[in-house]
């Protein structure tokens, strides 16, 4: 069994969970929360324009990382691996290909699974659009609203050991 702690932006994210994580499992970032983590062993960004603003402060950041994007224009425009991705939601019938789904969180979660993650710990996953996140990543879509029945929860919700 491979444990991977993914790790997102949302407001439940604490230093002392990241931190607690990283020391027990491999962990993957999903677009700013690098500066959560700089020992990650991944950091994932979809969008082009993430890569543009935030690529140069996460290869410092995470320097020892590999930098994954399903996204064909940030892979070549910034040296990024790739891995193969086709619009839908669920696992990708496909060994190595992962689902875009809606958003760069879910995509990460996906390219763990994709490299051997039996069980994810995600961390600041809060299901949520209303607000910033803990690191300053914006985290509301005009219009969108938390879907019913999703809160914000506590990380440690996520089974971290005491």
């Amino acid at each position: 069994m491979t444990t991977w702690a993914v790790v997102a932006s949302g407001p439940s994210l604490t230093r002392e969970d990241v931190d607690k994580a990283a020391s027990l499992w491999p962990v993957a970032t999903v677009n700013a929360s690098f500066r959560m983590c700089p020992g990650a062993s991944i950091c994932y960004g979809y969008d082009p324009e993430f890569w543009d603003h935030y690529g140069p402060e996460a290869f410092e950041v995470c320097s020892g990382a590999e930098f994954w994007t399903a996204n064909r224009d940030a892979a070549h425009a910034h040296n990024l691996k790739l891995v193969p991705s086709d619009k839908g939601a669920g696992l990708h019938p496909e060994p190595g290909h992962i689902t875009l789904s809606t958003n760069s969180g879910y995509q990460a979660l996906h390219l763990v699974a994709t490299l051997g993650a039996t069980w994810v710990v995600l961390l600041g996953y809060d299901f949520q659009y209303s607000g910033v996140g803990r690191i300053g990543m914006p985290t509301t879509r005009p219009g969108s609203s938390n879907p019913p029945g999703c809160e914000t929860g506590s990380a440690a919700a996520c089974g971290l050991p005491g």
